[in-house]
């Protein structure tokens, strides 16, 4: 489990450091108010994964909300629209819910280990 959580770690640091990019040097049309929830949201993944403290499944579910709803919204627009797939869209939209459901199942075991 500490691969992967490592692993997810790495993934919402360079998520966010792609968005404190777009920032300042825009990549896409993505306005900055936008930008900025995905480094907070991304954050809140990092602070969930237990980045300074216990790990909160609550913090991570939180923190997955707006970007997993914000990429998989796009990668369905673009499908739709162009046919094509933003394989950005596409890993955001897997790997979020998977580090999520992969997250729970080791926070199921632990309590009912510590029960």
């Amino acid at each position: 489990m500490k691969v992967v959580t490592r692993l997810l770690q790495a993934f919402f640091v360079v998520c966010i450091l792609i968005h404190v990019y777009g920032l300042f040097s825009p990549i896409t049309d993505e306005s900055v108010t936008s930008h900025s929830i995905h480094i907070i949201s991304y954050t809140l993944c990092l602070l969930g994964l237990g980045l300074l403290s216990a790990p909160s499944l609550l913090f991570y579910s939180i923190g997955v909300l707006y970007p997993l709803y914000y990429h998989f919204s796009f990668l369905v627009k673009q499908l739709i629209a162009d046919h094509s797939i933003n394989f950005i869209c596409l890993l955001v939209s897997v790997v979020l819910p998977a580090g999520w459901l992969i997250f729970r199942k080791n926070a199921t075991q632990n309590s009912k280990q510590h029960a």
